[in-house]
């Protein structure tokens, strides 16, 4: 059996889309992918989601819906060892049900708003916390994976990260 993890950084034309767009940010939203069973036609695979969604973390199986109208899948650079693997999907199923956390969702649109305006980064924020990018960030630092040392990551954080590197799936609808 095959057990993947992947991020998924995608883009949404929410409301909160469109304010990531307009800060110059190319992604809105970041989730885990976790792929478990063998990639063959006989026998398939199933792949969940675990994401921080507006009504807390939820895990469910992978739909276009979640894709977005534009979307870049990575993976780590140096492949999971089996615990860190385990410990990655450990963490997301240990918090699915946790609350979003809305004040760390303006917190960090005020950061994003100061770094534009300041033309440098602003102050790290405390943690914990959990919303979309914060919760990926956290399922990898339980495993001993610091995805962006020093601050609480946004989605395009994640995708910049110099321990991810882009595979050959990405995409987008209409």
């Amino acid at each position: 059996m095959e057990e993947r993890i992947y991020i998924l950084c995608t883009w949404q034309p929410w409301p909160l889309g469109r304010l990531a767009r307009l800060v110059g940010m190319k992604w809105s939203h970041a989730l885990l992918i976790a792929e478990f069973g063998m990639r063959n036609a006989e026998s398939g695979s199933r792949r969940w989601v675990y994401e921080a969604r507006p009504r807390g973390i939820v895990k469910a199986l992978l739909n276009p819906g979640h894709l977005g109208c534009e979307y870049q899948v990575f993976e780590t650079v140096q492949a999971l060892s089996e615990w860190q693997l385990g410990a990655v999907y450990g963490a997301a199923e240990g918090m699915c049900g946790k609350s979003y956390n809305y004040g760390l969702l303006l917190r960090l649109a005020i950061r994003t708003l100061k770094e534009l305006l300041l033309g440098r980064p602003a102050e790290a924020l405390a943690r914990p916390a959990e919303v979309c990018s914060s919760f990926v960030q956290e399922c990898f630092r339980i495993a001993g994976v610091d995805l962006v040392p020093g601050r609480i990551a946004l989605p395009d954080d994640l995708a910049a990260s110099e321990l991810l590197r882009e595979i050959e799936e990405k995409g987008g609808r209409a």
